[in-house]
């Protein structure tokens, strides 16, 4: 005996920006909260950039286009991050910085995100 459930795609409506994560409000009346360092476009942006949000696919995903970000709901439910920026790094036109103490001094790396 075969069961086919259909499959309803989870939708966001509305996104609130905060000053240490943003809210995923979805259309069943959850509300997700994600911090940006899971993001690291994100945890590098302006307020403005970060403010300029579309939702895409129909509610499936959310955009950022000034940050090139586009992040699926599927994604944040599911816990998905584009790998957390390490405490001390910043990001900063298109090169990730991390400070790092070996013995007692303490020094910035610089990681290039185009190569």
């Amino acid at each position: 005996m075969s069961s086919s459930a259909e499959y309803k795609p989870i939708k966001a409506t509305q996104v609130r920006i905060a000053a240490e994560r943003f809210y995923v409000l979805l259309e069943d009346g959850r509300e997700l909260g994600i911090p940006y360092d899971w993001y690291w476009r994100l945890a590098g942006a302006r307020l403005e950039e970060l403010n300029n949000w579309r939702l895409i696919a129909g509610g499936q995903g959310i955009s950022w286009e000034d940050l090139d970000e586009d992040l699926s709901v599927l994604g944040l439910l599911e816990g998905r991050s584009s790998g957390k920026t390490k405490k001390g790094c910043f990001y900063q036109q298109e090169s990730l910085f991390c400070k790092s103490k070996q013995s007692s001094l303490e020094t910035l790396h610089r990681i290039s995100l185009n190569a």
